[in-house]
């Protein structure tokens, strides 16, 4: 009976996980496309956009096992909230962010916050 119960908790763990796994890579396409709009058009409605997609995902990375999602959108915040939006300078380099957490949902695992704190400067 404890092996039905702890094989039934893998699958619906595996299910969450899948299920965060496209949601995930859903809003941070939503967010490159955002934050392309904003680079080419300046404009602050696609800045807002991109911003509450990734507040999302700050608050979904650490509730299913992927913490360097948490740690990058993060630090996507902090940049957008600390940069004057008439310099868009420090925001170009959230491409970098955008990749990273591209390469971790690609590979399906998190490679831990020590890792990603490099990856990030």
């Amino acid at each position: 009976m404890d092996r039905d119960v702890a094989a039934l908790e893998a699958q619906i763990q595996a299910k969450l996980r899948d299920s965060f796994l496209v949601s995930a890579q859903e809003r941070v396409d939503f967010s490159v496309d955002a934050f392309d709009r904003f680079i080419a058009e300046r404009g602050e409605d696609a800045l807002e956009a991109m911003s509450r997609a990734i507040h999302d995902l700050k608050g979904m990375g650490d509730s299913f096992g992927f913490p360097s999602i948490t740690m990058i959108a993060l630090r996507v915040e902090e940049v957008v909230r600390l940069s004057p939006p008439e310099e868009p300078g420090p925001i170009q380099g959230l491409r970098h962010c955008f990749d990273l957490m591209n390469d971790i949902l690609a590979e399906g695992s998190d490679p831990g916050v020590e890792a990603t704190a490099q990856e990030l400067g």
